[in-house]
């Protein structure tokens, strides 16, 4: 199992709207809840990474979360992914094919 763990924002637009912004990628989600908006932003953030695989790009390694200072209205955090289960899917994506 890989995990990668990467850092990003989560803004409380109001209380029932939560955006994740990633730190690292130009990529972001929402949610009407902060469960439903981690998981909006571990599923987007693993589709970017099988685009990634996909197209033979390198995946964008994630910066230490550490060294990110939260901005005013929004909370540091980190999604992890496997990136051992998106090759996976990807096998299975093109045997199927």
């Amino acid at each position: 199992m890989t995990l990668l763990k990467y850092p990003a924002r989560m803004y409380n637009e109001n209380d029932s709207l939560f955006s994740v912004v990633f730190i690292d990628l130009e990529l972001a989600t929402q949610g009407d809840s902060v469960n439903e908006a981690m998981s909006m932003a571990r599923e987007a953030l693993e589709g970017r990474l099988y685009c990634h695989v996909t197209d033979g790009e390198p995946i964008p390694m994630p910066s230490a979360g550490g060294a990110h200072i939260p901005e005013d209205n929004s909370d540091l955090i980190t999604v992890t992914v496997d990136l051992d289960k998106i090759i996976d899917d990807l096998r299975a994506d093109y045997e199927a094919k």
